[in-house]
């Protein structure tokens, strides 16, 4: 009995678990139009090929409700009168603006700042051709539905791999000589062996040059290589911007706390530390980079599963 169990053994360890059911859209907040962005979230696990990608996860609706509460208060200060400049690298609001969702998985925050009235819109991921699949299908089933005006916003799907040797990055970077007014991302910090790679990311599209007088640029965005949702393609002549081109991005990720997990992984107290985000904040300050913390929201009465809103600058310093 002991040598049949241990030959039964192996193969009912090994096998691809099922995935984890994944948590309904109605998380992400309402659109100006007052529709939601609707997703397909098939899960997570390796028998979905979508690894992580295939989740909502709850990062991704804390930064889609920042997002929207940033864009309200824009327009409050805009109606108000408030016609003061914003300083270098910060935007109004996402509204006509350029996108570049990193690990964008479902593509629910990219395609949120699409609903938002962004003029243009990249959702990228490293992974496989199943995830890129899923962000190509949310982004028309978002346009099919109305959540999203590809009249106002072309989308567009595009592989990238983190790391500034890339020739996702350098292609990416070449296509996009004035850069990206946004960078957002939702529990892009969950893996720290990734971290190097993504502030390598990070910083070369923070590394845009200095603010010019120059307008922006027209003409609509279809990149060599990418995928369109094929609803979009009358969106570019608003060129996306708020800003003169070649200002650095402003870069906004989502980190969740997960405190159990830095807990088993280093031995910290979950009360007074997140090793995760240490982590990520060394790798960031050896690229030359600052983090800082806009928001953070409770999910559960034990705060053990918060989520931070978090800014990341080049130089030390955020304005």
């Amino acid at each position: 009995p002991a040598k049949v169990l241990a030959l039964a053994t192996p193969r009912r360890l090994f096998r691809a678990p099922e995935p984890i059911p994944a948590r309904f859209s109605e998380q992400l907040p309402l659109t100006p139009s007052g529709r939601r962005v609707e997703l397909s979230t098939p899960g997570w696990g390796r028998s979905t090929g979508l690894g992580t990608g295939g989740r909502l996860w709850p990062a991704a609706a804390t930064l889609a409700r920042w997002l929207s509460d940033n864009e309200e208060h824009h327009a409050t200060a805009a109606g108000l009168g408030d016609e003061r400049p914003s300083p270098p690298g910060r935007l109004r609001g996402v509204e006509g603006s350029s996108v570049l969702e990193l690990g964008a998985g479902t593509g629910a925050v990219g395609l949120h700042c699409a609903a938002l009235g962004a003029g243009r819109v990249v959702l990228s991921d490293g992974g496989g051709e199943a995830v890129l699949r899923l962000a190509q299908t949310n982004a028309r089933a978002a346009c099919e539905a109305g959540a999203v005006d590809p009249k106002v916003t072309n989308v567009t799907v595009q592989r990238l791999r983190w790391g500034a040797k890339r020739a996702e990055t350098t292609a990416l970077l070449a296509r996009e000589a004035g850069g990206f007014d946004w960078v957002v991302g939702a529990d892009v910090t969950y893996f720290a062996d990734a971290h190097e790679k993504l502030c390598e990311t990070i910083a070369a599209l923070l590394a845009t040059g200095p603010c010019t007088n120059s307008p922006p640029l027209g003409g609509r965005f279809i990149s060599d290589g990418a995928r369109t949702s094929g609803l979009g393609d009358q969106a570019g002549d608003k060129g996306g911007g708020g800003l003169p081109r070649g200002c650095p991005p402003r870069v906004v990720l989502a980190h969740q706390h997960r405190a159990f997990a830095a807990l088993l992984s280093s031995g910290i107290d979950p009360g007074t530390d997140d090793a995760l985000l240490r982590k990520f904040e060394e790798r960031a300050q050896a690229q030359g980079l600052a983090v800082r913390t806009l928001r953070t929201e409770r999910l559960e009465w034990h705060g053990l599963k918060d989520v931070s809103v978090l800014e990341i600058s080049r130089g030390g310093v955020v304005v």
